[in-house]
């Protein structure tokens, strides 16, 4: 049947995991002379600090990584931390703009 030969998705959706991805990985650059986003940008380091010091350990996203590959069902979307199950439930429950809006808000 056209069933049995569509692929399956799964989407992870992790949320802030403990890993020092975000010190390691990112790359600062900024323009001689140019510090009109300075305080913005600080904020943004400030508020993913603190969501990736409350995150999951990474074993707990590695076992949902796996539940979702090893599964036979049609499940989309797995949550794999707190604030990921959150951000999920409220992006469905919330027009787009108003779940845009909560999130901008989170980084005021």
């Amino acid at each position: 049947s056209l069933h049995d030969a569509l692929p399956i998705l799964k989407i992870i959706e992790p949320g802030a995991v403990i890993t020092d991805f975000y010190d390691r990985s990112m790359t600062h650059t900024k323009k001689e002379g140019l510090i009109d986003y300075n305080e913005y940008v600080q904020k943004i380091h400030a508020v993913n600090e603190k969501f990736v010091s409350k995150g999951n350990h990474p074993i707990k996203t590695a076992k949902v990584i796996y539940k979702a590959a090893t599964s036979n069902n049609w499940k989309l979307y797995y949550p794999s931390g707190g604030d990921a199950k959150l951000f999920l439930k409220l992006r469905k429950l919330l027009p787009v703009s108003w779940f845009n809006s909560v999130i901008r808000r989170t980084y005021k």
